[in-house]
């Protein structure tokens, strides 16, 4: 009950009961609406549930965290802000891409450059395709 709820909550954008929500439920509940905000691109919210306590590493789409998405998209804020909360810097997709890869393939420099001076490891191979 309380995750179709909260799931609603983020889809409406109403955030007063949010606390309460996020403490009552269970644990995959602030990632199951990490994910539904994720997917509307609605970045406020994700910063408010990272904030609260959703886990910034979860899946968002075909395998790839939000780190990925922040690479991809050479956000540097949201990457920072990212890893402050706990994003993997080194977190592998299923086709083996790490944000790094694809900040690389997609010439976000300034985002590599902050993966790399939060440990990203430069030695890692990306695959040949993906």
């Amino acid at each position: 009950m309380n995750r179709i709820l909260l799931y609603r909550l983020v889809r409406l954008g109403t955030f007063l009961l949010l606390p309460l929500l996020l403490a009552a439920a269970c644990s995959k509940t602030p990632d199951q609406a990490l994910q539904a905000a994720a997917e509307k691109r609605d970045f406020a919210k994700v910063h408010r549930l990272i904030r609260e306590g959703a886990n910034p590493n979860v899946e968002i789409s075909k395998g790839m965290s939000l780190l990925h998405f922040a690479a991809h998209q050479g956000s540097v804020p949201f990457a920072e802000f990212l890893i402050r909360h706990g994003a993997e810097v080194d977190l592998a997709s299923p086709r083996g891409l790490t944000p790094l890869h694809l900040a690389a393939r997609k010439g976000q420099v300034e985002v590599a450059k902050v993966l790399i001076d939060n440990g990203a490891d430069v030695n890692e191979e990306a695959p040949s395709s993906g």
